[in-house]
């Protein structure tokens, strides 16, 4: 199901995907949990230009079924 880049861009452009995505990050306090895991807490910095990023843990592209779990979802 999202497995061409065309797809999947479809799929982030989405509206389910950008609501979803912004109350994972609410959720999530906007913090990177892989650095909070590590004793680092990395907040999103609007001076600067990168972003953080809502990843699935198990690929949309292996796991369609997984693209809208919350469960499956990290900052």
């Amino acid at each position: 199901m999202y497995k061409t880049p065309k797809q999947k861009m479809s799929f982030y452009k989405s509206k389910k995907w950008r609501e979803l995505r912004q109350k994972t990050l609410e959720e999530q306090n906007f913090e990177c949990q892989e650095c909070k895991r590590k004793g680092y807490v990395t907040l999103n910095d609007p001076t600067k230009h990168k972003t953080l990023d809502v990843d699935h843990i198990k690929e949309i592209s292996t796991h369609p079924d997984l693209a809208l779990e919350p469960t499956n979802l990290r900052v």
